[in-house]
């Protein structure tokens, strides 16, 4: 598994902030703290807001970092996105 939630920005845009939520927390095997859970619940508000809607791309929430053991909380991939 490369992220707990991997999509493309229309279908993040167009899902359910509650179901992306569950997504992540159905994959998090530590104790599940409720700072993590606004954390994410921030960031999903805030990227849905911010994100235009002609952009494309794919969205990661934790992504796992090869070789490292690490996760990113957050990437995004964008691909062919004019910024006027």
């Amino acid at each position: 598994m490369q992220a707990y939630y991997q999509a493309q920005l229309e279908q993040f845009r167009d899902t359910n902030e509650d179901e992306i939520l569950g997504t992540l927390t159905s994959f998090h095997v530590q104790a599940l703290e409720h700072l993590q859970t606004m954390a994410w619940q921030n960031q999903i508000t805030y990227l849905k807001q911010q994100l235009e809607q002609h952009w494309k791309g794919k969205i990661y929430f934790e992504f796992k970092i090869p070789r490292m053991g690490k996760r990113a909380e957050l990437v995004l991939r964008l691909s062919q996105c004019w910024i006027v």
